[in-house]
């Protein structure tokens, strides 16, 4: 389960903690709520965290927000669950973001990244195997493209800017493990996660780039065996979601799952009509996934 639009939540004007978790209209995160999860037969809650408000150019972190992130982590792993944690709408196609998947972006951010992720690895970095850590959430290269990178060009796609984009993805994801083994502790064999391009799994035939963010992907070299995950995002409209699941599965176990787990960071439904779904038939039309 996803505590989403809380400590992810950003915008202009943000001027304390309290304004920046309740932003987008969510109230402040109770214990009582990670219970509920719990008893409703959560195993696991991701926590998606936007930082840039919260940062100087250098990466480093404000104290009052640090506090309220290790609050609420202590509120999930405290209830028995596993928390991840990550770097979330530093990404994204909005003006603010600045984790952009752009190999001249990566080397001009690079440092910043790598502080933020030292700052939270040694804030954490005593906590036990409960606790994962997820590099960033759906970079996108400079022009926003979602589906692959490119894929919104205005001039049309171009191989070679998107092998850039490709390549600062990479990057960013090799600086996210070195940054996080780098401060020892239990961080020396934390299990860490890291999203594909946009967090896509390459869905669809409708273009002969979709795949690419597959192929293109480069697990990080790690000191450790063992402890990478990978991360992929979908939402299927209810009529598609069997078909579109069991290709996403498909070409996973192709592509990611040899060298790792794969987890299914967000999913949901999309083109939800509540005037016209019949939500008895879409409830038992996603059950088939078992049969």
């Amino acid at each position: 389960w996803n505590l989403g639009n809380s400590l992810d939540a950003n915008g202009t004007g943000i001027s304390d903690v309290v304004q920046s978790e309740t932003y987008w209209g969510q109230p402040v995160t109770q214990p009582e709520l990670i219970t509920m999860m719990k008893d409703a037969g959560f195993g696991a809650i991701r926590v998606p965290i936007t930082w840039y408000a919260h940062i100087d150019g250098d990466g480093n972190v404000d104290a009052a927000w640090m506090k309220r992130v290790h609050e609420v982590v202590d509120y999930v792993i405290n209830a028995g669950l596993y928390c991840i944690i990550n770097v979330h709408h530093d990404t994204g196609a909005h003006d603010n973001a600045w984790v952009i998947a752009d190999n001249d972006n990566y080397e001009k951010t690079k440092t910043r990244y790598e502080n933020l992720w030292t700052q939270v690895a040694n804030e954490f970095k005593d906590y036990g195997q409960q606790l994962l850590l997820e590099g960033y959430n759906e970079m996108l290269d400079k022009y926003h493209s979602w589906c692959f990178a490119g894929f919104q060009r205005p001039d049309g796609y171009d191989a070679n800017e998107a092998a850039e984009a490709y390549k600062g993805l990479n990057g960013y994801a090799q600086s996210f493990v070195n940054a996080v083994r780098a401060t020892g502790g239990n961080n020396a064999q934390r299990n860490l996660v890291v999203n594909t391009y946009a967090a896509a799994w390459g869905g669809g035939n409708w273009n002969a780039h979709l795949t690419v963010v597959l192929t293109e992907f480069q697990t990080p070299t790690d000191a450790v065996a063992g402890h990478l995950a990978f991360e992929v995002h979908t939402y299927p409209t209810l009529s598609s979601g069997k078909n579109e699941v069991d290709e996403l599965i498909t070409k996973v176990n192709a592509n990611l799952v040899p060298n790792g787990p794969v987890i299914i960071g967000e999913w949901g439904t999309s083109n939800v009509d509540k005037n016209q779904t019949d939500y008895d038939l879409a409830h038992k039309a996603f059950h088939v996934f078992g049969g």
